[in-house]
């Protein structure tokens, strides 16, 4: 009789654990994801060590639920990677049927010396759009 009552005191502490664990996970409310981007503008006359804008553009979704959220950027020899981020709310039931655009958003860039350097933008398919600039 008394392993009996002991397997059900166990039985009972293990469903008391699993229940918090089960509550306990959440599903997350937003998911990030490489923005395809089909052009940049860049000024003609770059200078070392003086901030210039990359401005960018294309669509980021086809629908309300989701907007620009950030830049990545790095530096690696004579490239400059740079990756457009956007935001998407996963818990939406309905999102409006709307067009969202980058619409020129802005990111400063500051290359310290001279020389040719190729902006490289990382694409959600593995490519890279890419444009030679040149840094007086």
């Amino acid at each position: 009789m008394r392993n009996i009552f002991n397997f059900n005191k166990l039985g009972i502490i293990f469903l008391i654990i699993s229940g918090l664990f089960a509550t306990c996970e959440t599903k997350p409310e937003h998911g990030y994801y490489l923005i395809e981007v089909d052009s940049i503008s860049v000024p003609h006359d770059l200078f070392a060590g003086v901030p210039f804008e990359i401005g960018f553009y294309g669509i980021i979704s086809y629908n309300g639920c989701s907007r620009f959220s950030h830049f990545n950027q790095a530096q690696v020899g004579d490239e400059i990677i740079l990756e457009a981020w956007k935001e998407v709310d996963l818990q939406a039931i309905v999102c409006p049927t709307v067009m969202v655009y980058l619409n020129g958003q802005k990111l400063d860039c500051t290359v310290n010396l001279p020389g040719d350097y190729l902006i490289k933008i990382r694409q959600p398919n593995y490519t890279f759009l890419e444009k030679q600039i040149v840094i007086k």
